[in-house]
């Protein structure tokens, strides 16, 4: 399936982004990115993988240009 129209479970997209699943509960609770960027199936919250991939893509820009802003 190709990952623009692939969905991830809270433990998958924990593991994509290398945190715990318990972060990711926690981020959804007080209405922060990434935890928050879900969908719910059901029972089950599910991420984009694009969703995830251009919001880890902008942290990183952010991060970037805050590096190089640094004296």
């Amino acid at each position: 399936m190709p990952d623009e129209t692939r969905y991830l479970t809270v433990h998958e997209a924990a593991e994509r982004l290398r945190c715990s699943p318990g972060a990711m509960y926690t981020q959804r609770y007080r209405g922060e990115a990434p935890g928050a960027l879900c969908v719910r199936a059901g029972a089950k919250l599910l991420y984009s993988v694009a969703v995830l991939d251009a919001w880890y893509a902008d942290e990183l820009a952010k991060a970037a240009e805050a590096a190089g802003a640094r004296p």
